[in-house]
């Protein structure tokens, strides 16, 4: 009688290609895990430079003006302006400027959508929405507070609002206060007031941050329409810790998505990626920062 051998695997050889498979896999992942982060670093970087690139065309379609950091309602009201949706119905506040209405228009993505041909995935990409363009409207506001790069707008175009009781028009930090006693306008307003853009921010990755600290953040964590210097007049707003930020106050610092380095926009035209540590320097944030006294321009602050 004839033996027949069955041919196969046995318990041990099927658990070594187990092990191997699960080394490779090991080895892999990160260099692919690598790959997906530089790639999405390299969408991010694009983005801002479109974003940028907009702000810019703002300035020259406005006799060299910056566009403001922020707009109240009763700003807006003053000056007659408003901004549209694709579908050509008006931004709240406009047109009825009601206080208690949504300022949508406040922030600065709604004033720079139209001359981005309306692409909102521009701003808001990192959250992966799934909105249609008929749900643009409804996500408005989310798009306005929170894109994915904050506006430098304390120090580039200012933050115009009306005083109490005459209702003019006044722009923060338009007189502040130096050391000796000197008042100066720390604000540029026109782009040839930007004395060193090689090294000036205009856009910046950024979050809203609560006092504490921040740490390894995710990549899909909540952006801000504004980027708020280390110091904004004389109140320390954040410093850089390892792998993050330490917040002190509420208030809107860098935030490096994808690779640990915040994606910046810089004043020239030119994008980079930038060690959180080297964006504590006040001259990157402030065209008036300079040495005053025994203060350096890295520390350089003013009173309100």
């Amino acid at each position: 009688m004839k033996k027949f051998r069955t041919f196969g695997f046995t318990l041990v050889e099927i658990l070594v290609v187990l092990v191997v498979i699960a080394v490779l896999i090991g080895l892999l992942f990160p260099a692919l895990k690598g790959s997906i982060a530089r790639a999405k670093k390299t969408t991010e970087l694009n983005a801002i430079r479109q974003v940028g690139g907009a702000w810019a065309m703002y300035s020259i379609a406005n006799l060299d003006r910056l566009m403001p950091g922020h707009l109240t309602t009763r700003i807006q009201e003053r000056w007659d302006v408003a901004w549209a949706y694709p579908d050509e119905s008006l931004v709240p506040p406009a047109p009825f400027y009601q206080e208690d209405d949504p300022n949508i228009a406040g922030p600065y993505p709604w004033r720079l959508l139209d001359r981005l041909n309306y692409r909102w995935e521009t701003l808001i990409d990192y959250k992966n929405p799934a909105w249609n363009a008929m749900q643009v409207v409804e996500h408005a506001e989310e798009i306005a507070t929170q894109p994915a790069f904050g506006y430098n707008g304390y120090y580039l175009g200012g933050f115009w609002e009306t005083d109490g009781h005459f209702h003019e028009p006044k722009l923060k930090f338009s007189k502040a206060l130096l050391q000796h006693g000197q008042v100066e306008n720390v604000v540029a307003r026109v782009a040839s007031q930007i004395t060193t853009p090689t090294n000036m921010i205009v856009f910046c990755s950024s979050f809203h941050a609560q006092p504490g600290e921040h740490r390894n953040l995710l990549d899909d964590i909540d952006g801000s329409y504004l980027a708020v210097p280390r110091i904004l007049a004389n109140v320390v707003q954040w410093e850089p810790r390892e792998n993050g930020v330490e917040a002190f106050v509420d208030t809107s610092p860098p935030l490096g998505r994808y690779n640990g380095l915040p994606a910046i926009f810089f004043a020239d035209g030119h994008v980079d990626d930038v060690q959180m540590y080297d964006l504590a320097d006040q001259r990157m944030w402030i065209p008036k920062a300079r040495d005053m006294g025994n203060t350096p321009a890295h520390d350089f602050s003013h009173s309100e």
